[in-house]
């Protein structure tokens, strides 16, 4: 059987907050009704920090995520918090938290279950966490685990177990002497006989667990000689099933540690998303995506060709690393604020339209991230910091979130099917049949010349818009025509610090101006489409193109690409 916890002899330290003494802070929280903080010390666990600190005489942690998923949900671990850790691990990189009290020498009875109240009471009023939990029992903890789950079955979302104790007549009667002895101090048995006896075990509190359809898990190995899964998971499988509940079951068929109680953890990943499809926590309780024709098509070419095609639409944010997943609307300061506002920004009422019509999946992560800064849960500064790209915190966030998703949308996904295409089209004058023209179709005049191997003379861009063919002029007056057919027309510029106001006039009308600097220009030759023409009548027209002097130093035009429709 496993050791008790090596936790030692913890030192506490005054906290400050706002000026205030932890001495002040404890009698103003014990005024209120509300648990007073605790003293914390600090630790690493596995590249998080750990907040350590005593309860009712136990030692205790918290281990804090780098960034918190929605509502601060949480695991808590009831026994050996660094045996199996790797569901762990998984669940703080993806904002959970975890909390554990060491209480296992106490079994689980009615005065652990006692101090577990005092816990849940505190890491709610402390650290904010989510009310309902997920319960993590490993061997010995499952008594603990499922007896406070029959306790307070509204405060649990989900249980993963690590082959729990169900039974003590399982173990550890017969099996530990010592932890009988325990087990005889903590319940107030007077003889093994009243032990044997006793009807509290978790596997004649299921009742109360089933009834509120809690969601179970448990890892467990065939040939476990020392929690027998016979006489503990698989006869909780057995009764729940009788109540109308059922578990999942993850089955190591035989290990050759310590009588086969250890082996290598499985199906790790899918563990985690069990808790995390549980316990996951929204502002309001509303989700930010919808699923719409679901992705079972995607699930499907995933797992049998192990691989699949992505496509991604949009600028800065889908050209740089770590942002190429599924459709989703970025947050950004602008939106922040029309949400606040009550307003959908315009460019997400345009993509959902798009979305809605082709039953493609969307992720606003946009409305997300305005519900939880409403909610204080972070600000836009400490959080992001940045009009669009954002730091580690909102990548992790961003992260989260399509996790989220993908879990959803992947759960949900039935059997894959060739989806329809819309016979009509969301905007009769979309560019669907939009295309790349010919550079060497242009008739150039004078200053405008055909290069084939473009790049600035200095500032930055992108791959694709360097070293590439491209229609160059540098000065005002630069001249050239293009013939096409179709009802719209536009260039796709490297829009640098040096772009010019242009000027245009199709087929022979008065010329119009287009400024075709960015507010990115000035250190970057930044890939920029502009559209000069639309809704023509269909049929051939010219377009004359000419730079001008308008805007002093800015006299030049670079065309990567002709877009003709």
């Amino acid at each position: 059987m496993m050791k008790k916890s090596s936790i030692g002899v913890i030192l506490t330290v005054s906290l400050l907050t706002s000026g205030v003494s932890f001495a002040q802070q404890v009698e103003v929280a014990a005024n209120s009704g509300v648990p007073a903080a605790v003293a914390t010390t600090r630790a690493e666990w596995h590249g998080y920090q750990k907040q350590v600190f005593t309860l009712a005489g136990h030692p205790a942690f918290v281990v804090v995520p780098k960034v918190a998923a929605p509502g601060n949900p949480w695991i808590w671990r009831t026994s050996f918090p660094d045996f199996h850790s790797e569901v762990d691990q998984e669940l703080v990189y993806n904002g959970y938290h975890i909390g554990f009290i060491d209480l296992v020498s106490m079994l689980g009875s009615d005065s652990a279950l006692d101090i577990m109240d005092q816990f849940y009471d505190q890491l709610r009023a402390q650290w904010k966490l989510a009310e309902k939990l997920a319960l993590e029992p490993c061997s010995r903890g499952g008594l603990h685990a499922y007896r406070y789950a029959a306790r307070h079955p509204e405060r649990i979302a989900c249980i993963f177990g690590d082959v729990p104790v169900m039974d003590l007549k399982s173990w550890p009667l017969g099996k530990a002497e010592q932890e009988v002895q325990d087990a005889m101090q903590s319940y107030g048995f007077k003889s093994e006989a009243e032990l044997r006896a006793f009807k509290g075990n978790p596997l004649d509190l299921l009742e109360p667990i089933a009834k509120a359809r809690i969601p179970i898990r448990h890892a467990i190995c065939s040939n476990d000689q020392v929690v027998p899964p016979e006489e503990n998971t698989l006869e909780a499988q057995r009764r729940l099933k009788e109540l109308g509940h059922d578990m999942e079951l993850v089955v190591v068929e035989r290990s050759d540690q310590c009588n086969g109680h250890h082996f290598a953890m499985p199906q790790v990943f899918e563990s985690a998303h069990f808790v995390m499809r549980h316990a996951c926590v929204m502002p309001g309780g509303v989700e930010y995506f919808d699923l719409r024709s679901g992705m079972a098509n995607c699930l499907n070419t995933f797992k049998n060709k192990k691989s699949g095609r992505v496509a991604f639409l949009g600028g800065s944010i889908t050209y740089n690393s770590g942002w190429r997943d599924e459709l989703m609307h970025f947050a950004m300061g602008e939106h922040l604020t029309q949400y606040a506002d009550g307003r959908v920004p315009l460019p997400i009422i345009e993509h959902e339209k798009a979305a809605r019509h082709y039953g493609c999946t969307t992720l606003n992560i946009t409305q997300e991230v305005a519900a939880r800064i409403k909610a204080g849960e972070f600000t836009w500064k400490s959080g992001f910091n940045s009009d669009v790209h954002p730091p580690a915190f909102g990548q992790r966030v961003y992260a989260n979130s399509m996790i989220r998703m993908l879990d959803a949308a992947f759960a949900a996904a039935g059997s894959p099917k060739p989806h329809e295409i819309p016979t009509t089209l969301v905007d009769e004058r979309s560019y669907v049949n939009g295309r790349f023209g010919k550079l060497e179709d242009a008739v150039l005049g004078k200053g405008f010349t055909l290069e084939t191997n473009w790049c600035p003379e200095r500032g930055g861009t992108r791959a694709g818009f360097s070293n590439v063919p491209a229609l160059v002029a540098t000065a005002p007056g630069a001249e050239f025509s293009y013939t096409f057919d179709g009802s719209a027309f536009g260039l796709f510029l490297a829009a640098g610090y040096d772009s010019c106001v242009l000027q245009f006039s199709i087929d022979g009308a008065p010329f119009q101006k287009v400024d075709t600097f960015t507010p990115w220009s000035k250190g970057l030759h930044l890939p920029w489409p502009i559209i000069l023409a639309d809704g023509l009548a269909s049929g051939r027209h010219t377009i004359t193109i000419q730079t001008t002097g308008d805007a002093r130093e800015r006299t030049a035009l670079h065309v990567i690409h002709i877009l003709e429709s």
